[in-house]
């Protein structure tokens, strides 16, 4: 297996998304028009979150 540190994964989706929307604003489309989005990226990882703090209790496997 491999373990990858799911901050990043995160922060890669968060970039994304903001790419996304600015692109789409260039297009001259109104992002508040979106309802709903799906987003894969990882298919079979698995993630640990704390249900409190929102932290990862370890790395994504």
């Amino acid at each position: 297996w491999v373990e990858q540190d799911p901050k990043e994964i995160l922060h890669s989706v968060y970039e994304c998304i903001e790419k996304t929307c600015e692109k789409l604003g260039q297009l001259n489309i109104d992002i508040s028009n979106i309802k709903a989005i799906g987003v894969s990226n990882q298919r079979e990882t698995t993630v640990v979150w704390d249900r409190i703090t929102g932290e990862p209790l370890y790395n994504a496997v």
